[in-house]
């Protein structure tokens, strides 16, 4: 069964050199038979499926008037990552897709996802990248990989909506909010947040574990962070790489071994003006 790499990408003022976004999804292009852009008069078509955004933005638009802002980031940001999801439920339920692999827009892949499908999600509803290192209200598990069941999607929609519609739920935010203001912490309540509470209530596969193949997925290049702190030996303040048959390898501290990654995250402009620097062209391993 081949699985949808699937893209969102709302238009925002360019702050790097290089187009990042063209560069991902070409990456993509090259494990994968199905990509697919959602994105608005202002992305670029590079090839693959391209779906306007506004032709899933219903729900999205709904959940506005209940966001309340609680987060040290910009409201425009915060708001637009938790209305993602509905997007991607709307584009879901439109097309029939029963499950898609989801990324940021920053994401390098380096493997038919489809292979690895069964390795991480299993019987879960989804599959996200959670570390286990979890302290005081860091409260905090991420979509930038994700597999997505259409059953996983609308559970998480249908939470969204009830911690931002319900008193229980408006206090569980208020209260990790409370503390990053008493404690002048940047940061508060976003969608890796809301992400966080979901891996507690549903099963959810975890990107960042080391599969049973010797491959995971990169939660950001520029943190050793993997399922653990100071997973990954780091060169240069990025994950240290080592090509290994023209793929990807990380040296696992925990493991003391070589882990192959699925995917890179280039967090951040600087790392994303780096991004094309990490090409691999499909026909380096096809032999």
């Amino acid at each position: 069964m081949s699985i949808p790499v699937v893209f969102t990408q709302k238009y925002r003022t360019k702050d790097i050199a290089q187009d990042y976004l063209g560069v991902a999804l070409r990456q993509a292009q090259q494990f994968n038979s199905e990509v697919v852009l959602v994105g608005d008069e202002n992305s670029t078509h590079f090839g693959g499926a391209f779906y306007p955004m506004a032709d899933f933005f219903g729900e999205a638009a709904a959940f506005a008037p209940h966001y309340r802002h609680m987060c040290s980031n910009p409201y425009e940001f915060e708001l637009y990552n938790l209305q993602e999801h509905f997007i991607l439920k709307a584009l879901m339920q439109e097309t029939g897709y029963d499950v898609i692999f989801s990324c940021d827009s920053d994401i390098m892949i380096y493997r038919d996802v489809s292979e690895v499908l069964p390795l991480v999600l299993g019987d879960c509803v989804a599959a996200l990248t959670t570390t286990e290192y979890q302290p005081q209200y860091r409260w905090v598990s991420s979509g930038c990989n994700a597999f997505w069941t259409l059953r996983g999607i609308q559970d998480f929609c249908d939470l969204i909506m009830e911690m931002y519609t319900t008193a229980d739920g408006i206090a569980k935010l208020k209260e990790k909010w409370d503390w990053h203001q008493s404690t002048g912490k940047p940061g508060g309540i976003c969608d890796m947040t809301l992400l966080w509470h979901f891996t507690l209530r549903y099963p959810t596969g975890n990107m960042v574990r080391v599969l049973t193949d010797g491959s995971t997925f990169d939660d950001n290049i520029n943190s050793a962070e993997g399922i653990q702190p100071n997973e990954y030996e780091m060169e240069s303040g990025m994950k240290h790489i080592d090509w290994m048959s023209g793929m990807p390898y990380g040296h696992n501290l925990r493991l003391d071994r070589p882990v192959r990654f699925n995917t890179l995250h280039f967090q951040g402009n600087l790392a994303k003006r780096r991004m094309a620097e990490y090409v691999v062209e499909r026909r380096m391993t096809d032999a």
